[in-house]
């Protein structure tokens, strides 16, 4: 019995086999930050022709693309800014080491530094 790649039992397996794939480049961290990037997009790429595959018109296949092609989107914009200026030799932000602010958004301000004794000025 022939394997066709376009059937949608086996686009079925390639696009989990995809994802499972893009998940994985997430978890291992000595990997470049391009291949995290080029697996979320190549996994969208496999479950867009997954949905093509299925016979469906092609309108509802389009606009099923439209999410997919959203997350992988926000996917590459949120994995971009969190590897954006990060060398090997940098420590990630923590609150131990003091740039716990770097952790929040940009539209957040850092916290105010605690109170000291001589701010502290009691009136009566």
């Amino acid at each position: 019995m022939p394997v066709s790649l376009t059937s949608p039992d086996s686009m079925s397996f390639a696009t989990d086999g995809l994802v499972l794939l893009a998940v994985g480049a997430h978890l291992v961290p000595g990997l470049p930050s391009v291949c995290p990037i080029a697996a979320i997009w190549l996994a969208a790429l496999a479950t867009t022709a997954y949905l093509f595959s299925l016979g469906m018109d092609t309108i509802v296949s389009l606009i099923g693309c439209i999410p997919v092609a959203g997350l992988a989107v926000w996917l590459t914009t949120g994995f971009r800014r969190r590897w954006r200026g990060r060398s090997g030799a940098e420590p990630r932000p923590t609150a131990v080491n003091g740039s716990a602010h770097r952790l929040l958004p940009s539209w957040v301000s850092p916290p105010l530094p605690p109170p000291t004794s001589s701010t502290l000025t009691l009136s009566r």
